[in-house]
């Protein structure tokens, strides 16, 4: 099952290349995996451009989820820089 909720994430993340991130964003909704870190940093990926305060929301959830010590810290990294507004 991780591996296949995995797949679906990086197929919708591929799909906001191609049909928009708005799209994209409405299909990963439909996931709905509340407690999987990479649910959140796909969301926060998606609500980039679209709505900072959900972006940094999603960091926040995912960063707290997350056991990696590697992923916290990109996590973390990535939410500085959204909060700074350096991306």
């Amino acid at each position: 099952h991780v591996r296949s909720r995995r797949q679906r994430q990086m197929c919708i993340r591929d799909r906001s290349k191609a049909n928009g991130k708005e799209e994209a964003l409405q299909e990963a909704l439909k996931i709905d995996l509340k407690q999987n870190h990479f649910y959140h940093a796909l969301l926060a990926d998606l609500y980039s451009d679209i709505d900072s305060k959900k972006q940094i929301e999603h960091l926040k959830l995912a960063l707290n989820l997350t056991k990696s010590k590697n992923n916290q810290q990109i996590l973390l990294d990535k939410l500085k820089r959204v909060e700074n507004g350096v991306i």
